[in-house]
């Protein structure tokens, strides 16, 4: 999985939240048939630099079908982990939906999802904040 800016365009032409990507990041033509068959899915965990480190050193990575997930709404992570852009959401979130999309079943993400809502929820209430953020806005 991996992730592309993809125009106003292509995001009418692509419904779903998980597009099918060319080694140029354009959607691939015949999205049903780039889904079907995969045998699974390689997540790249770390914040974005880590994980671009690991895509472009890993020569087999780039050889895997890419796939894009467009989130349908922020992280829900809130205000807790500043994003590298406003459409990014975390690891665990992107693969629940794209696991979701690929069974056909919605409930996966939501099932998934959980243990993630309540570890969010007791961090807010802990008063658990983005260091970074609070670092910055002192500058």
């Amino acid at each position: 999985m991996g992730a592309t800016r993809l125009g106003d365009k292509t995001r009418q032409l692509c419904k779903d939240p998980l597009i099918a990507i060319d080694r140029k990041g354009e959607p691939l033509a015949d999205q049903a048939s780039a889904l079907a068959g995969l045998q699974g899915i390689v997540a790249l965990d770390g914040n974005w630099a880590q994980a671009k480190a690991l895509w472009w050193r890993n020569a087999w990575l780039t050889r895997l079908r890419r796939l894009v997930v467009v989130p349908d709404g922020p992280s829900l992570y809130g205000n807790l982990r500043r994003e590298a852009r406003s459409d990014a959401v975390s690891t665990l979130e992107a693969v629940a939906l794209a696991l979701s999309v690929l069974q056909r079943d919605m409930t996966v993400r939501e099932r998934l999802l959980v243990p993630f809502r309540e570890l969010v929820k007791r961090a807010k209430a802990a008063g658990i904040r983005d260091a970074r953020r609070d670092r910055r806005s002192r500058r």
